[in-house]
């Protein structure tokens, strides 16, 4: 299983994408919980700023990654790419999420990865 963060080329399958996606989620969580703290803390004004810009900065980037995840399962699913925005609705982000979770992928019209010897054949050309 290979996967590369923050990457929108290429597809994920299920078991890359359910994986992931609770890693991601549990990491999102604790960021989420550890800013909270840090929010109710008595620090002096300048460390609660810092502290909070940077738990801040670590949630968008799980963010981002989360992202990146949606984008490469709809790929291997053959969904349009901007059901992804669906992400953002109520009740329709739990959709997309079964959706994304359950529906077997495959070859995909949308961004087919080549077979080897169609690799072999374009690299043929190219010299």
């Amino acid at each position: 299983m290979r996967f590369i963060f923050g990457v929108f080329r290429g597809r994920t399958g299920r078991r890359g994408y359910v994986t992931y996606n609770v890693l991601l989620s549990c990491a999102l969580f604790v960021v989420y919980r550890v800013r909270d703290a840090l929010a109710a803390g008595g620090q002096r004004p300048s460390e609660h700023a810092i502290a909070l810009t940077g738990a801040s900065l670590l949630y968008l980037l799980i963010a981002l990654l989360l992202l990146t995840l949606n984008v490469r399962r709809l790929r291997d699913i053959g969904s349009p790419l901007w059901c992804v925005s669906l992400a953002l609705i109520p009740f329709l982000n739990i959709y997309l999420l079964i959706l994304l979770t359950f529906k077997k992928g495959g070859a995909s019209s949308v961004d087919p990865v080549p077979d080897q010897d169609d690799a072999s054949e374009m690299s043929e050309r190219i010299r």
